[in-house]
């Protein structure tokens, strides 16, 4: 499992279910998954991406994030 870092800044909104519209935000699962510490206690979690959906190009990641208790958590993979 890789080791996941919190960056402390918290990414607002909710864009699961999102529909797909050109240079609007969807989150997405990855394939990544690992442990992540927030306030002491450690979580197993996989990553998310909020990624810009392009109709005509690939999209671009805005964030990659964990969601714990329901908060979206910006991390780093190491």
């Amino acid at each position: 499992m890789a080791e996941i870092i919190a960056t402390g800044r918290i990414i607002p909104g909710n864009h699961k279910l999102a529909p797909q519209c050109s240079c609007k935000p969807i989150d997405l699962p990855t394939k990544e998954r690992g442990t992540v510490t927030i306030d002491g206690v450690d979580y197993e979690r996989t990553v998310h991406e909020r990624i810009i959906w392009r109709n005509a190009r690939p999209g671009t990641v805005a964030a990659r994030f964990v969601i714990v208790d329901g908060v979206n958590y910006e991390v780093e993979i190491r």
